[in-house]
């Protein structure tokens, strides 16, 4: 419940995960970016961690929670570069992914479908863990373009049984809903949604 009050590199993915729980909670973005800096320290935790690390992404996530999206944008433009310098086919599609979600946020579409797809084609290298929000966000950033057809393309989700129960189909019902909007398929939209 209480964040550690030291700043030691065991500590820094704690930090991570109270952060993401305050911001899910609603906690203000005062409270929640000093728990994200003393996690982030200055690009320490991806240096102790690696690229690979949920406690990345978790902090991540909260950096995405409070809004501060430029400041996202500086950790996974770090771990997308370390992840490259490793070989981590893994780590730069889920950075990847991460990344895409900013740049739709501040309207780089160009630049968010790029990285989404970047994600989705390393499904055949078997990263599948946000696969349903990587083709959300391509779909999204698709739908930006008014490119229905390549929306409608990104949202082909092999086994999509399989993600029902996960949080990751939430974003993926979105675009999904949101594609049947512009397809002039409202009633279809609303059963989706």
């Amino acid at each position: 419940r209480q964040p550690p009050d030291k700043d030691a590199p065991g500590h820094r993915p704690v930090l991570a995960d109270v952060a993401l729980t305050r911001a899910w909670a609603g906690a203000p973005a005062v409270e929640v970016r000093p728990l994200v800096e003393r996690a982030w320290a200055g690009g320490a935790l991806l240096a102790e961690q690696g690229p690979d690390a949920h406690s990345i992404f978790v902090l991540t996530g909260a950096i995405l929670a409070i809004d501060e999206l430029e400041f996202e944008l500086e950790v996974l433009d770090a771990t997308l570069r370390e992840a490259r310098r490793r070989g981590s086919m893994m780590a730069v599609a889920t950075a990847s992914y991460c990344r895409s979600v900013p740049l739709y946020f501040l309207a780089r579409i160009p630049d968010a479908l790029a990285d989404a797809e970047q994600a989705v084609r390393s499904e055949r290298d078997g990263w599948e863990i946000f696969l349903p929000c990587a083709r959300a966000l391509c779909a999204l950033s698709l739908l930006e373009r008014g490119d229905l057809d390549g929306a409608e393309r990104a949202l082909e989700l092999r086994d999509a049984e399989r993600w029902r129960e996960s949080l990751q189909y939430v974003p993926y019902l979105d675009a999904r809903a949101r594609l049947l909007l512009a397809q002039r398929r409202p009633n279809e939209a609303l059963v989706t949604a």
